[in-house]
C-alpha cells in the first residue's frame, strides 16, 4: 500500500500539471481510480490512475476554455471524467477489451514514442525553471518556442536540478545493467 502510494501520489500530481490542471485533481484521480480498482480490478499487480497519454488527451479537451474561467474548466473536467467512466463501463460490460490484440505492435510503439516526445517537448521549461509561455490551441513547437524566446530568465536551481537528475537516471540505468550481467552473465552490452 506504501509503495502504490509513494508512487501515485507525485505521478499524479505531475499528470495533472501535464493536463493543465491543479495537481489536485490529480491527487483526487489516483485515489479513486485506486479505490474503484480495488473494489472492481481483477489485478494485485496493476497501477490505476492518470496516465501521460490521459493527460495529454485532457489538455486538448480542455485547451478550448479559458482557463481564468475555473468554474467551466473544473465542470468540464468533472464532465469528461464521467464520460470516460461510462465508456469504459460500457467496454468492460460488452468485453470490448480483447478488441486491443487487433492492434499492431508497431501503432502501440509509435503511439507511446510521439506521447513521450509531446510530454518531454512540454516539460523542457519547467526543467528549465521557466512559465510555460501560449496556451493549448497552439502547437507544442510553438509554445516551446514562445517559452524560450520570450520567457523568463532560466532558473539556475531548477536547471541543476534538471541536470543532475537526467546524471543520476543514466547512472543508475548503467549501474542495474551491470549488475544484472554480472549475476546472469551478459554476453552484450
Amino acid at each position: 500500500m506504501l509503495t502504490v502510494a509513494a508512487i501515485l501520489l507525485p505521478q499524479g500530481m505531475a499528470y495533472a500539471s501535464i493536463a493543465g490542471v491543479d495537481p489536485r485533481f490529480g491527487l483526487y484521480s489516483a485515489v479513486v481510480a485506486t479505490l474503484v480498482a480495488s473494489l472492481l480490478g481483477s489485478s494485485s499487480h496493476l497501477i490505476n490512475g492518470p496516465t501521460s497519454a490521459i493527460s495529454l488527451v485532457v489538455l486538448s479537451a480542455l485547451a478550448f476554455l479559458d482557463p481564468n474561467n475555473t468554474a467551466d474548466v473544473y465542470e468540464a473536467l468533472f464532465l469528461l471524467g464521467v464520460m470516460v467512466g461510462i465508456v469504459q463501463i460500457g467496454i468492460a460490460v460488452f468485453r470490448l477489451g480483447d478488441l486491443t490484440r487487433y492492434i499492431s505492435e508497431s501503432v502501440i510503439i509509435g503511439f507511446m514514442a510521439g506521447a513521450a516526445a509531446l510530454l518531454a517537448i512540454g516539460q523542457i521549461g519547467n526543467a528549465l525553471g521557466v512559465r510555460e509561455k501560449g496556451n493549448g490551441h497552439q502547437h507544442v513547437l510553438e509554445r516551446l518556442w514562445l517559452t524560450l524566446a520570450h520567457g523568463d530568465p532560466v532558473n539556475q536551481k531548477a536547471l541543476a536540478v534538471s541536470a543532475a537528475s537526467i546524471v543520476l537516471a543514466l547512472v543508475l540505468r548503467r549501474v542495474v545493467r551491470r549488475h544484472r550481467c554480472r549475476k546472469w552473465t551478459c554476453s552484450s552490452r
